[in-house]
């Protein structure tokens, strides 16, 4: 693979100098019709999703973001508009840069919870305040910013690796399930 991450230089970041922090809106289910607009939760499952609602306009979280559950030290990437379940104290963050995509987010994600694993806990909740101040360990350009062009450059790589690992099983099941198909072919002949 041609990006890897040990022939990089890394460097600490605080989160709050890399990302806007915002709460998310919420509302209980109970307040919902049944629609398109995802309904999120925080579930280990689906990248939180746990059903679509009907919204107003004003209940919605923007897209292109991550949410941090402060208890499971879980970060997920969101490409679409959302509303949340919410409604305890410990409630979810939502991390905001318009400067990146998608591939530098899902890097991000991954950089935040490695953080979150040595810093949060029931008891001591990775709130707003802990996530703003929290540190991560990222990949540095060469006048020491966060390389977001590696971060998406390194995912984008591991996803076309999974893509053709995929492909290749995909195929050898199709040739294994053609030559069952042909031997059950010439057995009703």
């Amino acid at each position: 693979m041609k990006y890897n991450l040990w022939d990089r230089k890394w460097e600490v970041f605080m989160i709050k100098d890399i990302f806007e922090i915002k709460k998310v809106k919420w509302r209980p289910i109970e307040n919902y019709n049944n629609w398109l607009c995802p309904y999120i939760s925080t579930s280990s499952n689906n990248n939180w999703l746990i059903w679509f609602v009907k919204w107003e306009k004003s209940e919605i979280s923007e897209w292109n973001c991550i949410s941090v559950d402060p208890i499971k030290w879980i970060s997920f990437y969101h490409k679409y508009d959302f509303i949340w379940r919410g409604f305890s104290w410990a409630s979810i963050n939502l991390l905001y840069n318009k400067e990146l995509n998608q591939y530098s987010y899902l890097f991000l994600c991954k950089a935040i919870e490695i953080t979150a694993k040595y810093k949060a806990s029931y008891w001591n909740l990775f709130n707003s305040y802990r996530l703003s101040n929290a540190k991560i360990l990222l990949p540095a350009d060469d006048l020491w910013n966060p390389d977001y062009k590696f971060m998406e450059d390194f995912i984008k790589e591991r996803e076309k690796s999974k893509r053709e690992k995929y492909r290749k099983y995909v195929e050898s099941v199709i040739k294994t399930l053609d030559k069952n198909w042909d031997f059950r072919e010439r057995e009703r002949s």
